[in-house]
């Protein structure tokens, strides 16, 4: 599955504002660095994610990939 998720990301207080896929406004807030590597903090699900990648070049699919299967699974436990 070679499948890229939409991340929307704007900027506040230095950090950047996540709305991961299927959010109509940022539900999270972090920074994502060189290579893929990302961390941020999902205010719904109170739950903090580190990402980070031994890469040296900006190729993100892989983070891309990580972090949308996470999107999924924090939207299935916003509706149980």
């Amino acid at each position: 599955d070679n499948q890229e998720t939409t991340t929307k990301t704007s900027m506040g207080m230095g950090f950047q504002l996540i709305a991961l896929e299927g959010d109509k406004e940022p539900s999270a807030f972090g920074h994502a660095g060189v290579g893929g590597s990302v961390g941020f903090y999902h205010k719904p699900s109170g739950m903090a994610v580190a990402v980070m990648l031994n890469k040296a070049d900006a190729e993100k699919s892989t983070a891309s990939r990580i972090v949308g299967a996470l999107a999924d699974a924090l939207r299935s436990e916003e509706t149980v």
